[in-house]
């Protein structure tokens, strides 16, 4: 008879011994390695089967390069496509938000750079606070530029008509945080506006900053989104009765306001943290009595034309009663966005044109066509948009044909692209198309008197294809050293390239 124990050792000496682990390999290793693989793999496969993310940042996604032909091997070509295929991975959504939720749960920062997380987590946008500082005189120069284009207006026949949308952070400065950045500078262009514009209106200027405070001070809620830069429906109320105001002080007082259904708002400032979250906003309408309007988007409006980047049209008619007679364009941001339904009760046609793209030719057409003009920029955007961009050069481009107008060409008579050019003090230059549809930017007129000093005139910032170059030779980029009568003059591109070949170049004289 085998003994038990006997015959347990004799089958555990029998066994094959299992391999000891090799050097430095840790439990789970193998798992771990095939998930890293996993995560690396699955997103391009889910790519490929066309799986996109949502938008997880406040900006559209890159869209792919074109394929084929000479436009595949376009210096550019290899950065749009990594761009594309960065933006477009399956899953990036989810990291940029598991990054932000560490950035502001475990390290008690904001996520982004671009934002400030204010009393109460009210997010600001940070350069509307730590903007560059504006000295009186400019904000002054600022105003001057807007009494200039509402009189080039006037001199066409029609009026202009400017507002300036204030910044969450000027109306609530109570909300933003404790420690502020070192500059207050955007604060400060808000108190200067106050003080310098809104007091002290020049041509053309509507106030109604002291209404918007009046609504602040006396409302239950909040006016504008605690997540976003925006107002909410009642801060464009406000603004719209301003507007109807300049043409009818007693119009406003027949609308009748109406409250939409409840709907969740997505914060444009939580998309730049990696957080979305949204608020809820009953939308406020205004209704008039007997009163009804619609509206027609871009591909409706025979009016409107080919389509440029970020521009964006409709137009709104009203009848039934007293409304604001003729035609009234409106050339506005995204302040603006959610005032159709505030709009549409008074106008008998009202074209809402996003962005101030008056150097787009057909936007040109439908101002020549209108009695009023209506320009709306909110205040972080005002020096840009009113100085840098040329807005009474842009609007005085766009009605030329109602103000004495010179046509000609700039023909380059030697090396480097330099033409024979009449110059006066006062002129606006108008190059009436981008010679390279694919350098967009910042144009330079650069003029000479003979043997002379080169000065520079810059175009409106960030000029796209599609849209007109106007030159200004009064204000910002107009030294006082710009020679004038016989001079020569060359369009230089954003890349610092001469442009050589013969352009048309029409004159608009302002004095």
């Amino acid at each position: 008879m085998t003994d038990v124990t006997t015959a347990t050792l004799t089958a555990v000496e029998g066994s094959v011994p299992t391999p000891p682990p090799p050097p430095g390999w840790l439990p789970g290793a193998r798992a771990g390695a095939i998930a890293f693989l996993l995560l690396i793999a699955l997103p391009p496969i889910a790519y490929a089967f066309g799986v996109r993310p949502p938008a997880a940042e406040n900006r559209t996604p890159t869209s792919p390069p074109a394929v084929g032909g000479v436009a595949a091997l376009e210096p550019d070509a290899l950065a749009q496509l990594t761009d594309h295929l960065i933006d477009a991975l399956p899953g990036r959504d989810a990291a940029i938000r598991a990054d932000a939720w560490l950035d502001l749960v475990v390290f008690g920062a904001s996520p982004s750079e671009d934002v400030l997380i204010g009393a109460d987590d009210w997010l600001f946008l940070r350069p509307t606070v730590d903007a560059r500082c504006r000295s009186d005189a400019e904000v002054l120069a600022m105003g001057a530029e807007l009494e200039r284009a509402a009189d080039l207006v006037a001199r066409t026949g029609r009026e202009l008509h400017t507002l300036i949308a204030p910044d969450k952070a000027t109306m609530y400065p109570d909300r933003l945080p404790a420690l502020l950045p070192d500059s207050d500078c955007g604060q400060r262009f808000g108190e200067q506006i106050r003080r310098l514009l809104e007091h002290d209106p020049p041509l053309g200027y509507v106030p109604f900053w002291s209404r918007l405070e009046d609504l602040r001070d006396r409302a239950g809620e909040p006016i504008y989104f605690a997540a976003d830069t925006h107002w909410r429906t009642e801060g464009s109320a406000v603004m719209v009765e301003a507007i109807v105001d300049t043409f009818d002080d007693s119009l406003f007082d027949t609308a009748v306001p109406r409250r939409l259904e409840p709907t969740p708002f997505q914060g444009d400032l939580t998309l730049l943290t990696g957080l979305p979250r949204t608020e809820v906003e009953a939308p406020l309408v205004l209704e008039r009595p007997g009163i009804t309007w619609e509206s027609a988007r871009r591909r409706d409006v025979p009016e409107v034309g080919p389509g440029v980047p970020g521009l964006d049209a409709s137009r709104l008619r009203a009848t039934g009663g007293e409304v604001v007679p003729g035609r009234v364009t409106m050339l506005h941001d995204s302040f603006a966005y959610m005032t159709p339904p505030q709009l549409g009760p008074f106008f008998a046609e009202l074209f809402l044109i996003r962005k101030h793209a008056a150097t787009v030719p057909w936007v040109g057409g439908i101002l020549s066509g209108s009695e009023h003009i209506v320009f709306e920029v909110v205040e972080r955007d005002a020096w840009w948009r009113i100085v840098e961009d040329h807005l009474a050069a842009s609007l005085a481009a766009a009605l030329r044909d109602d103000l004495p107008t010179t046509s000609g060409w700039l023909r380059p008579s030697g090396a480097g692209g330099w033409a024979p050019l009449e110059l006066r003090r006062g002129d606006v230059l108008v190059v009436p198309s981008v010679v390279d549809e694919r350098v967009d930017g910042t144009y330079r007129l650069q003029v000479r008197a003979p043997g002379g000093e080169v000065v520079e005139l810059r175009s409106q910032q960030d000029a796209r294809a599609g849209e007109e170059l106007v030159f200004d030779t009064v204000g910002l980029g107009a030294s006082r050293a710009l020679p004038v009568g016989t001079v020569e003059a060359r369009l230089v591109h954003p890349d610092g390239t001469a442009v050589e070949e013969t352009l048309r170049l029409d004159v608009v004289a302002t004095r």
